[in-house]
C-alpha cells in the first residue's frame, strides 16, 4: 500500500478527485443539473463579475484601467477587490480556450464558473488540509479520509460564501507551523511568499486573509516561548549560507514586482481622479485614533465565536461544524500528546480575542492594541468576524485529527496517564459549552445528548475497557458524525435553494423587461452602458435593497446615485461626490441615456445652465461645455436648436425569414417548459456591435415582428438573455450571431413570416465598433451635422481621443462628461484612457507572478513534505 502513495503528487489527485466526486454526488444541483447558481451566494457575487471582467480582457484587447461601466478608474478594483486571484485566471483561461469551440454561449461561462472555479478553490484547499494533518500524524488512511471530508463538509464558508481567501488559509497555515516546528529559513520564506500572493490578489483580499494570519505567527511566536524548544528540530541554517540569501533575494524581488503597481495605486490612482474619489477603509488605514474609537458594530460579538458553530440554525457569519467535530477537536486538545495541539489553541485563543470590542477595559483589548502596532491593514476588513472566523474550522481540523488519534488507541486498550483528569476537564469544558446561552434550546438539548453519549463512551472505555464499551464509543461517534453531516448539508442546501438559478424581471421595465442576471456574453459585451434610476428587483432575495440593487454586469445606478453591485459591493470604497445628491445630473440622465450622442449647439457652463436644458427638453440637443480659458467664444444661451432626428426618422435594414425549418436563417426551434425557442441565425454581415439589451438608445431600434392572419404583425419585446416570458426576443447574448424567440406553446404561428429590423448605417450614430476594449474604444461615427460630439465616459485628464488620425482636444461637458467639436461626415474616432501608462505592464507581471506563485509553493509544499 506504502510504494502506490509514496508520491505526494499522486496522493493530492486522488484526494481531489474523490472530493470532487463527493462534492457533485452532494450537490448535484449545483454542477450536475444547475438548477441553482453561485452568483448570487454571498461574495460569489463579486467573483462571477470579476471572473467575467477577467474573460472580457482577453477577448477585449487586455488589462484595462477604465472600467466598461464608466463608474471610475478600475486599477482601484484591481487594488481593492483583487482581480487577478488564482480561481479567477484559471476560469477565465478555461472560458477563453473552450468557448471557441462551444458556441460562445453565456450559459457555458456560468457553467464553467461553476467547475472551474469552485474546483480550483477546492483543489486549493485539498491541498492545503492534506499537508496541514500531515504536520500531526503520520496515518496516511487517516490524513486522507480526514482531507476529503474536511475539504467538502468542514468548509462551508470557504465552498458556500465564494470568498476565495478563505480556501488559501490551510496552506498558508502548513508553512508557518512547520517553520515555528524546525526553524528552516525555507518555510519562513515560504511564508513570506504565500502573503506577498495574497496582497498581489487585493488589497482587500490580502487584508482578510492577513488578519487573521499575521496572529497565527504571534500565535507561533507565543508557543515558541512557551514550549520548550528542544522538542524540535533545530535549524541548522547559518547566516553565511548564500544560497539561502540568494532565496531571500528571490522572495524580495517577487515581492516588489508584485506590489509595486499596487502602492502606485493606493499613491496616485486614489487622487488623480476628478470625477470620483476612494475614501473609508483605505483613508484610515494607518489611522489608530480611527481604528480605536469607530468600531464595526460586527466587532463585539466573542460569543459568537464559537456559539456559530455549534448552532445549526445559524446561517450567516458561520455554519454548523457538528459536536462530533468540536468534541473530537476538545479532546485531542485536552488528551492529545502531539506539541503543536498549543500551537493551535493559541492561534484560536488570539483571534478570539480579535471578537471582543475595541472600546473599554476587556481582555480583547490587548489583541487590537497589537492590531494597530503590526498590521498596516488593520482598517480594510469591514468586519474582523469575517476575517477571523472562517480561519477558525482550519485550526480546529489538527486537533480533530489528535482526538480522533486519542480515541482509536482507547478503543485498542491503551490507557493514558491522567486520562481521567483530562476527561473531567474535558466534560467541563463541554458542559460549559452547552450551559452558556449561544445557542437555542432544541440546538442545546441535541447538543447535551450527544455529549452525553460521547463522554459516557469515553469515560466507560477508560473504566471498564471491554470490547462492548469501545464499540459503543466508536459507534456513537459515527452515529453523531453522520448525523452532523446531515444537518450540514441540509442546512446549506437549504440555503442555496434561495439562490436557485432563475432570470429576473426588473419591475422598471416590465414591458422589456427579461433579465438574466448572468446573459451576457463576453465575447460580444455590448459597448454601450446607459444610466437609469429606482431599478429594484421583484424578488424575495431582494426584500433587503428594495431600491438600491443594481446588477454588476448590466450596469444601474440607484436613486441616491451611488454605484452598488447586487448585495452592496461596487467598488465598496467608492463614492461619486458629484453625483450622490445631485438632482441637475438626476435630471439629464433620465432624458439622455445614449452613450455617444452629437448635440446641435454648445452654450458656456454655469450653475443652472443643465437644470435650464433639461426644463426645455433639450438634452439631446445642446450641450454645455466647460471653457475656462474662454478659447471656444461659446454663448451663455442657445438661440435656435435644429430639430433632431426622432425614432421615426430611424433607417431600417431587414432580415426576413419564416418559421419553419427550411429557410436559411432558421435552423433549430425546441420546446422550454411552456414556450416554443426559435433560433434564428444571422446573416455574416450584421453588426457585431448589436445585441438586444435594456440600456443603450441604440440598441432599442432592435425589432423583431411575426405575421399574424389577416396581414398583421406582432411586435415582440426585446430581452437579454435566457428567455422566460413568451413574445420576447434576445439577440446575441446568448451565442454570437443568433436570435431566440419565445413563443406559447399553444401560439405558435407555423409557417409565417417574421423580420428583424436593425439600424442601417446610413444613420446618424455609430456604424460599425471596430475596436472593443474599453480603454480603446474605436468606433466609426456619421454626423449628420456640425455639433459637439459627447461621450457619456466620466472626464478624467487621462483620456486621449483621436479623430481621424489627429488628437483633438476635449472639455468637460454636462458638468462630467466628454465632449469635442465635430464637423459633419464620416469619422473614424478612437478614445483612449492613459495610453502610455506604464501601469498595465506593471499589472500584466503582477498577476502573471501571483499565479505561478501560488503554482509554485503548493508545489514546493508538496515536495518539500516528501
Amino acid at each position: 500500500m506504502k510504494k502506490y502513495f509514496s508520491s505526494n503528487g499522486l496522493v493530492i489527485l486522488i484526494l481531489f478527485l474523490a472530493a470532487a466526486a463527493v462534492s457533485v454526488m452532494v450537490y448535484p444541483e449545483l454542477f450536475l443539473k444547475f438548477k441553482i447558481s453561485p452568483v448570487l451566494w454571498s461574495d460569489y457575487c463579486v467573483e462571477y463579475p470579476l471572473n467575467f471582467i477577467l474573460t472580457t480582457f482577453f477577448y477585449q484587447g487586455g488589462l484595462q484601467l477604465w472600467n466598461m461601466f464608466g463608474q471610475m478608474p478600475y486599477y482601484h478594483t484591481y487594488a481593492v477587490e483583487g482581480l487577478f486571484k488564482f480561481p479567477n485566471v484559471v476560469t477565465s483561461i478555461a472560458y477563453y480556450l473552450a468557448a471557441p469551440f462551444l458556441g460562445y454561449t453565456s450559459q457555458l461561462f456560468e457553467h464553467l464558473f461553476i467547475w472551474v472555479n469552485l474546483m480550483t478553490l477546492l483543489f486549493l484547499r485539498v491541498v492545503g488540509i492534506y499537508l496541514l494533518l500531515k504536520t500531526v500524524t503520520h496515518k496516511q488512511w487517516l490524513i486522507m479520509v480526514a482531507t476529503v471530508i474536511f475539504a467538502v463538509f468542514f468548509s462551508q464558508l470557504a465552498f458556500i460564501r465564494g470568498t476565495c481567501y478563505m480556501s488559501y488559509f490551510p496552506l498558508g497555515i502548513y508553512f508557518v507551523v512547520r517553520f515555528f516546528q524546525g526553524l528552516q529559513l525555507r518555510y519562513l520564506l515560504a511564508s513570506l511568499a504565500f502573503l506577498v500572493v495574497g496582497l498581489g490578489n487585493g488589497i482587500l483580499h490580502g487584508s482578510y486573509m492577513y488578519l487573521p494570519f499575521h496572529f497565527f505567527i504571534l500565535a507561533g511566536i507565543t508557543w515558541r516561548c512557551l514550549i520548550n524548544p528542544t522538542t524540535h528540530p533545530k535549524s541548522d541554517i547559518k547566516l553565511h549560507d548564500y544560497s539561502q540569501w540568494r532565496k531571500i533575494l528571490l522572495v524580495a524581488l517577487g515581492a516588489f514586482f508584485i506590489l509595486l503597481p499596487f502602492a502606485y495605486i493606493i499613491k496616485y490612482g486614489f487622487h488623480e481622479v476628478a470625477f470620483g474619489q476612494a475614501n473609508s477603509r483605505i483613508s484610515h488605514m494607518f489611522s489608530p485614533q480611527w481604528y480605536l474609537h469607530n468600531p464595526d458594530l460586527e466587532l463585539g460579538s466573542p460569543q459568537r465565536f464559537f456559539g456559530d458553530i455549534l448552532n445549526m440554525q445559524t446561517i450567516d457569519v458561520m455554519f454548523y461544524l457538528g459536536i462530533v467535530f468540536i468534541f473530537l477537536s476538545l479532546t485531542g486538545l485536552i488528551l492529545g500528546r502531539h506539541p503543536l495541539k498549543w500551537f493551535f489553541a493559541i492561534g484560536i485563543f488570539w483571534l478570539w480575542l480579535l471578537s471582543f470590542p475595541r472600546s473599554g477595559v476587556n481582555i480583547g483589548l490587548l489583541a487590537h492594541w497589537i492590531n494597530i502596532l503590526t498590521n498596516p491593514l488593520k482598517t480594510i476588513p469591514r468586519s474582523y468576524l469575517y476575517a477571523c472566523q472562517p480561519m477558525l474550522p482550519f485550526l480546529l481540523m489538527p486537533l480533530a485529527v489528535m482526538g480522533f488519534e486519542v480515541i482509536q488507541e482507547l478503543c485498542q486498550g491503551k490507557k493514558f496517564k491522567g486520562s481521567l483528569v483530562g476527561l473531567l476537564g474535558l466534560s467541563m469544558l463541554l458542559l460549559l459549552v452547552n450551559v452558556l446561552p449561544i445557542v437555542p434550546t432544541e440546538v442545546g438539548i441535541y447538543l447535551m445528548v450527544a455529549t452525553a453519549f460521547l463522554l459516557g463512551g469515553l469515560i466507560f472505555v477508560q473504566m471498564k475497557g471491554s470490547q462492548t464499551s469501545r464499540n459503543f464509543l466508536m459507534g456513537s461517534i459515527c452515529v453523531f458524525f453522520l448525523a452532523d453531516i446531515f444537518m450540514m448539508v441540509h442546512q446549506i442546501k437549504t440555503q442555496l435553494y434561495k439562490y436557485e438559478n432563475r432570470p429576473r424581471i426588473l419591475d422598471a421595465a416590465p414591458h422589456a423587461g427579461i433579465v438574466s442576471y448572468t446573459s451576457e456574453n463576453p465575447s460580444i459585451f455590448p459597448y454601450r452602458y446607459s444610466y437609469s434610476f429606482n431599478f429594484s428587483y421583484r424578488d424575495e432575495l431582494y426584500i433587503w435593497f428594495p431600491h438600491i440593487v443594481s446588477t454588476d454586469v448590466h450596469h444601474v445606478i440607484n436613486p441616491a446615485l451611488n454605484f452598488t453591485y447586487l448585495n452592496g459591493y461596487n467598488p465598496r470604497d467608492a463614492e461619486f461626490e458629484n453625483w450622490s445628491s445631485d438632482q441637475q445630473m438626476y435630471d439629464y440622465l433620465n432624458q439622455n441615456d445614449q452613450f455617444i450622442f452629437l448635440a446641435s449647439a454648445a452654450i458656456n457652463a454655469s450653475p443652472e445652465g443643465l437644470s435650464r436644458i433639461c426644463a426645455a427638453g433639450l438634452a439631446k440637443q445642446v450641450v454645455e461645455v466647460q471653457d475656462p480659458q474662454g478659447e471656444l467664444h461659446l454663448p451663455d444661451q442657445w438661440s435656435r436648436v435644429p430639430p433632431r432626428p426622432s425614432n421615426d426618422d430611424i433607417q431600417y435594414e431587414k432580415i426576413i425569414g419564416s418559421l419553419d425549418d427550411n429557410n436559411d436563417y432558421w435552423w433549430l426551434y425546441h420546446q422550454q417548459g411552456n414556450m416554443i425557442i426559435y433560433t434564428m441565425r444571422l446573416p455574416d454581415n450584421f453588426p457585431d456591435h448589436l445585441a438586444s439589451s435594456w440600456f443603450p438608445s441604440e440598441q432599442k431600434y432592435l425589432r423583431f415582428l411575426v405575421e399574424r392572419p389577416q396581414g398583421k404583425w406582432q411586435e415582440f419585446q426585446g430581452a437579454q438573455g435566457r428567455l422566460i416570458v413568451p413574445y420576447t426576443f434576445d439577440v446575441q447574448n446568448m451565442k454570437r450571431g443568433e436570435l431566440n424567440a419565445a413563443f406559447p406553446l399553444n401560439d405558435f404561428p407555423m409557417h409565417q413570416r417574421c423580420v428583424l429590423l436593425y439600424p442601417s448605417i446610413a444613420n446618424e450614430g455609430v456604424e460599425k465598433v471596430w475596436l472593443r476594449q474599453f480603454d480603446n474604444l474605436g468606433i466609426i461615427y456619421r454626423a449628420g451635422i456640425s455639433g459637439w460630439l459627447v461621450i457619456h465616459e466620466p472626464y478624467d485628464p487621462k483620456w486621449k481621443v483621436t479623430v481621424d488620425g489627429n488628437v483633438v482636444y476635449y472639455y468637460r461637458v454636462n458638468k462630467s462628461f466628454i465632449g469635442f467639436p465635430l464637423v459633419a461626415g464620416e469619422h473614424k474616432i478612437l478614445i483612449q484612457y492613459w495610453p502610455h501608462s506604464p501601469l498595465r505592464f506593471l499589472l500584466l507581471v503582477s498577476v502573471i507572478i501571483t499565479t505561478l506563485g501560488m503554482i509554485a509553493l503548493i508545489f514546493l509544499g508538496l515536495r518539500w513534505e516528501q
